[in-house]
């Protein structure tokens, strides 16, 4: 199977690097890039085989980049994977020819097959880092529960209340406190939770890595609180403990 060359457009930091992560399992050449104008300079400066972005961009949006792309190179297959989804988003898409639509988190073998699809040739994984059959995530808190006396948490409305004082929390954000909260006092390994929140594994190093911003960005949010509690501890060199009010 010849190389093929795949354009990643994302803002997050953390995304890119995880889609990357999954493309790597094949043998394709991808680039990932941080903003819009950036992007459409790369689709100027050479020719892709397929563009995967997101629709939130800096500089400019998604759909307006596709717009541009599908200019220079009206049989450019393009995969939308966003967080950010919408009808009317999914409309417009269909509209320029947009090849698939993934809403994030999507899981590696989602984003392989789509890939796979577009290029239309099979994907090759190494043996080492086949994606399982089946991938059952461990069932999040079923009801509000209480991190304290104060504080509430409630997984599916993705929020954290004190009386009048509501945080809520993205996606990502709330698929791994969900799941800290699930196995409250006990240690969840980096690897366990990258795992569970992304669907795929990867060394001890790298998942810390890429947990470490979305676990700042929990404990920031708890910061508004009166209550000041360190909800999410840090066990050096193993993972994160979790210990919630359960009476």
């Amino acid at each position: 199977m010849g190389k093929k060359s795949i354009l990643v457009v994302d803002d997050d930091k953390i995304a890119r690097m995880l889609i990357l992560k999954v493309l790597q399992m094949r043998n394709c050449e991808a680039v990932a890039i941080e903003d819009g104008k950036k992007a459409l300079q790369a689709l100027q400066d050479r020719k892709w085989d397929l563009l995967i972005l997101d629709l939130e961009l800096p500089g400019i949006k998604g759909l307006d980049l596709i717009k541009e792309a599908v200019k220079l190179f009206p049989k450019l297959k393009t995969i939308i994977l966003t967080a950010h989804g919408s009808l009317e988003t999914a409309i417009e898409a269909i509209h320029y020819r947009v090849f698939d639509y993934l809403l994030k988190p999507a899981l590696p073998r989602d984003i392989l097959s789509s890939v796979d699809n577009a290029l239309g040739e099979e994907i090759d994984l190494k043996s080492e880092t086949k994606i399982p059959e089946s991938y059952v995530p461990a069932m999040a808190p079923s009801g509000p529960i209480k991190i304290s006396d104060n504080l509430v948490y409630d997984s599916s409305k993705r929020r954290i209340r004190e009386k009048d004082v509501v945080v809520n929390l993205t996606q990502t954000e709330n698929t791994i406190f969900a799941y800290l909260a699930e196995y409250q006092n006990r240690v969840v390994s980096h690897e366990e939770l990258v795992e569970y929140a992304y669907g795929y594994k990867v060394s001890k190093t790298e998942a810390a890595k890429m947990l470490r911003p979305v676990i700042c960005r929990i404990r920031n949010k708890f910061l508004v609180f009166k209550e000041q509690i360190n909800v999410i501890q840090n066990v050096r060199g193993k993972g994160y403990l979790v210990e919630l009010k359960t009476d």
